[in-house]
């Protein structure tokens, strides 16, 4: 009688061999974008969308990309800064991640829906403005960040 192994043991056996191959260590790679059900690459200076959250609070949807580590413990704190005097516009937003709040991409995970909240008591305070979103991974390999200037708009883009 012929065994087989099901096709997700060997990846996960494969994807294994890999992480551990102290010899050839995967490159720690992040990338910063926005979305809630797909993946958008955020460039420096493009328009997020300002979300009115149902609570009354007001912030953008972000989505982040990353290999080279994880992602159980993997944490994440994310920060929107004015760019010029670089103090904090929003409050910390911070997850330890697990593999079953990401899902797999080529080389990497992949995590949607995060949020930055803006620490502001209504919309025209960031509206139209310069915007530093931030992420920091923090590991016990060390910490990684990713940032861009975006310009926060009422419409989608």
């Amino acid at each position: 009688m012929k065994r087989s192994i099901p096709v997700g043991l060997c990846v996960i056996a494969l994807h294994c061999l890999a992480a551990c191959d102290a010899e050839d260590p995967q490159p720690v790679w992040l990338e910063l974008g926005a979305g809630l059900d797909a993946f958008e690459s955020l460039e420096q200076g493009d328009a997020i969308e300002l979300v009115h959250g149902a609570q009354g609070g007001w912030h953008v949807d972000l989505a982040l990309r990353f290999g080279g580590l994880g992602p159980d413990g993997v944490q994440l704190l994310y920060r929107a800064l004015d760019p010029e005097s670089e103090s904090e516009l929003s409050f910390a937003t911070e997850a330890v991640l697990q593999e079953r709040f990401v899902r797999p991409i080529d080389g990497g995970w992949e995590r949607l829906g995060d949020r930055v909240v803006f620490d502001i008591a209504a919309a025209d305070e960031v509206l139209d403005a310069e915007v530093l979103i931030e992420v920091t991974v923090n590991t016990d390999a060390g910490s990684f960040s990713d940032s861009r200037g975006v310009v926060v708009t009422d419409e989608e883009p």
